[in-house]
């Protein structure tokens, strides 16, 4: 039980800076409690299906794009979509590359 409390905290979280990033770069004026709602929907979805959801995450945001924000073009509902995904996973990557230095170094020692 309480790994799956941990999982999901952990995918609301990233759901919530993923959330937080497409808000500021899209300038859509998302209020906080949806920001919980949705991170909380996606995650729930995660530990309900986790086989098949992490396939779909990067179209959520385009789904949503293409619903709410009509009067954009095609281009903009991909660059504003895919560009969260693209930010955080950058991020995660260049966290882990530090990260992996600083445990070989401290391993080193």
């Amino acid at each position: 039980m309480l790994a799956i409390v941990l999982i999901f905290l952990v995918s609301f979280i990233d759901w919530f800076i993923k959330l937080g990033v497409f808000n500021q770069l899209s300038q859509l004026s998302l209020k906080w409690w949806r920001l919980l709602a949705f991170s909380g929907l996606f995650s729930g979805l995660f530990i309900l299906f986790p086989d098949s959801i992490p396939y779909l995450e990067p179209f959520y945001f385009l789904v949503y794009l293409l619903i709410f924000q009509r009067s954009w073009t095609w281009s903009q509902s991909l660059f504003y979509g895919l560009a969260p995904f693209v930010l955080v996973d950058l991020f995660q990557r260049t966290f882990g590359i530090y990260q992996l230095k600083w445990t070989t170094f401290q391993l080193w020692q």
